[in-house]
């Protein structure tokens, strides 16, 4: 019995975050250890990680938001809320993305017809997610300036 129980901590031990899908030598080991660490990333408790599974648009918008709220306190502007019709953006409550995606379109994150919003599928593509991520770079990028660009 006590054999099992030693077992199964060094399997914890061995992975990555608590993924049971994620072993130390993974490629993917440190960025995924330093998202959970960073609590942008749950802890897998056991759960497989999935790294092969396509990201969902609801997925997405909170790792973006919670990595933006992270890092805001060190905007040396914040964003002025824009006035939108939210009626268009669709997110889920149960798993936060709905009020993610508001934060995201109210702040200028990202633009107000982003398919990230709403999307015509769940899951986002790569060309999708790589303009989405440029949108709220360049966003980020203006808050650090002291000033727009003229």
């Amino acid at each position: 019995m006590w054999f099992d129980t030693i077992i199964a901590a060094i399997a914890v031990a061995l992975q990555v975050g608590g993924y049971s899908d994620v072993s130390r030598d993974h490629w993917a080991a440190k960025p995924i250890e330093n998202l959970v660490a960073a609590k942008m990333l749950p802890p897998g408790e056991g759960k497989a990680f999935q790294g092969d599974r396509p990201v969902t648009r609801y997925e997405f918008a909170v790792l973006m938001d919670r990595f933006i709220q992270d890092i805001r306190k060190s905007f040396l502007r914040q964003p002025v809320p824009k006035e939108l019709n939210l009626a268009n953006i669709k997110g889920r409550d149960a798993d936060g993305s709905q009020a993610a995606m508001v934060r995201l379109a109210k702040d200028g994150f990202l633009p107000y017809e982003s398919p990230i919003f709403r999307g015509p599928t769940e899951t986002i593509t790569p060309e999708m997610m790589s303009i989405a991520m440029a949108q709220i770079a360049q966003r980020i990028g203006q808050l650090f300036r002291d000033k727009d660009d003229d």
